[in-house]
């Protein structure tokens, strides 16, 4: 997998909010899965499986490969299962 193979991920927001939780929990539902890139505060970029989320946009991602920037592809290293913490979160990006 390579980096360049990530999308950006936008939703577009409904002025009923009823209407737009339902929503909103949907878009979740269908990313559940999902190949996703968290581009973190430090640089880094964790790209693995998005598991689950919560209330103060923590992330959990399972089978995650870490890319440090300024290395090469070929020397991320595999870290499984982790926690980015929602305040850590810079841009998040969903694989094509």
């Amino acid at each position: 997998m390579k980096l360049a193979d990530l999308a950006d991920v936008s939703v577009e927001s409904n002025s009923d909010s009823l209407n737009s939780s339902e929503q909103d929990k949907d878009f979740i539902r269908s990313c559940l899965n999902k190949q996703f890139a968290v581009t973190i505060t430090d640089g880094r970029v964790m790209v693995g499986d998005f598991l689950c989320t919560d209330k103060d946009a923590n992330i959990i991602l399972g089978g995650t490969q870490e890319y440090v920037p300024g290395r090469p592809e070929e020397e991320s290293r595999q870290v499984g299962l982790v926690i980015v913490p929602g305040k850590h979160i810079k841009k998040i990006m969903k694989r094509n």
